[in-house]
């Protein structure tokens, strides 16, 4: 059973089972039934997956693809060394902290140790951990 909870009329992607089976179509979501195929759409069919259609599902329509729901944004603090997206060049820096609006995050660079620049969520990655 979906640990999500839906809505009637909701959009989900639906289909009939698991491994490798049947490919994901967009549907209306209807209710709950119990049995094998408990999810019951608006176009009377019933299946046994159903996942809430969203942008991070949406590329699974007409695929028979698993599932993997999204991994939650790594959360780093003051002190962690990170690699930051200075004007294209990958560098090392010093994790600082987010800005107060929290849409950019300050990080002291290698490159300029002596100052701190706000960099946005995606120009900022863990360090690969050293494997010499």
């Amino acid at each position: 059973m979906s640990k999500h909870k839906f809505e009637a009329g909701q959009l989900v992607l639906a289909r009939y089972n698991v491994g490798g089976g049947p490919k994901w179509s967009l549907q209306h979501f209807s209710h709950v039934n119990s049995g094998d195929y408990p999810f019951n759409t608006i176009t009377g069919y019933s299946f046994s997956q159903c996942i809430p259609y969203t942008t991070e599902t949406a590329h699974l329509i007409g695929t028979s693809d698993p599932y993997e729901p999204p991994k939650p944004p790594h959360e780093y603090k003051w002190g962690d060394k990170v690699e930051v997206n200075f004007y294209g060049d990958w560098g090392i820096a010093l994790y600082i902290a987010p800005t107060t609006d929290r849409e950019k995050h300050w990080c002291s660079t290698k490159k300029r140790p002596c100052h701190m620049t706000a960099f946005k969520i995606s120009e900022i990655r863990p360090m690969e951990p050293s494997h010499d």
